[in-house]
């Protein structure tokens, strides 16, 4: 994955935290849905580079960027099913 200013650890512990909320959802989440409640987990816990924009032509923080991608790897791992726009 590319440099995104997010030290590894880090990126470890933003996947863990979606991965736990998929699995008290016990039901599929859209991503919006799963992403908002890392969010709410998390929140106060965001460093300013996890806030700052992912580019110049968005304006996602990378935090929000970095497991929008990291879902697809996710789900090749068969770690989740993205059908139907939804998160398992």
């Amino acid at each position: 994955m590319a440099n995104d200013g997010i030290p590894a650890a880090r990126k470890d512990t933003l996947v863990l935290e979606l991965l736990s909320v998929l699995d008290e959802a016990r039901a599929p989440l859209k991503r919006s849905e799963a992403l908002g409640r890392v969010e709410e987990r998390l929140r106060g816990t965001f460093t300013p580079i996890e806030l700052t924009p992912a580019g110049p032509s968005t304006e996602e923080a990378r935090w929000h960027n970095h497991l929008s991608w990291y879902s697809t790897h996710m789900r090749v791992a068969g770690w989740l099913d993205k059908t139907g726009a939804c998160l398992l």
